[in-house]
């Protein structure tokens, strides 16, 4: 993507009860915004926002925690 422009990452996950959504930067940095929602959004991209992205679903079922995660990578081009 280009610096400047909006991309929205998506993460799906199913379960009952519901499963609870967190994204999070592998790298560990502080992410802006609403970090528990099924869609994040980077908007007006910088070239800080490139690197791996991960989002883990956590259910708990009978007390036991079950948790899943995805990792995209995201790669900001600067003019």
């Amino acid at each position: 993507m280009k610096e400047n422009e909006t991309v929205q990452l998506y993460c799906k996950a199913d379960g009952n009860p519901e499963p609870t959504i967190l994204w999070s930067k592998v790298d560990g940095s502080t992410l802006q915004g609403d970090t528990n929602k099924t869609t994040y959004s980077i908007t007006q991209s910088k070239r800080t926002n490139s690197g791996e992205y991960k989002c883990t679903a956590t259910n708990t079922v009978g007390g036991d925690s079950k948790e899943a995660t995805a990792v995209v990578f995201i790669d900001v081009q600067c003019e």
